[in-house]
């Protein structure tokens, strides 16, 4: 499983250390079409940090017991990836990247996001 650094501070699941505290993301390609570098791509699991309406629909896909520091859970996401053209995509959806970073500080939507660690 992919380690995730997240970077995108204005989002609902960011934590400090640039960690996620979502359980899974899902990378996708920000136009729907294959990218040719990492601002093609997308974090399709953004959601802003702005409003109870925002948090609330976030709650479900928060990894609980990993951000409470609960058991033996880390707060690291499962990652979907549907960039195929991506060096690290393997099918079934996977990514087989060590570690990614979704970057996109000061995000106001997901398209303003990306994986940093995408190669095509």
């Amino acid at each position: 499983m992919a380690a995730v650094r997240c970077e995108v501070n204005t989002c609902t699941h960011w934590l400090a250390s640039a960690q996620c505290g979502a359980t899974g993301i899902a990378i996708r390609s920000g136009d729907g079409g294959l990218p040719g570098s990492p601002a093609g791509t997308a974090c399709q699991t953004f959601y802003r940090k702005r409003g109870l309406a925002n948090y609330l629909g976030s709650l479900q896909n928060l990894n609980w017991w990993g951000v409470m520091g609960l058991e033996d859970e880390t707060t690291n996401p499962r990652v979907e990836c549907r960039v195929s053209n991506c060096r690290y995509w393997i099918p079934g959806d996977f990514c087989q990247a060590d570690q990614i970073t979704v970057a996109g500080a000061g995000a106001a939507t997901s398209g303003e996001t990306n994986c940093g660690t995408f190669v095509s």
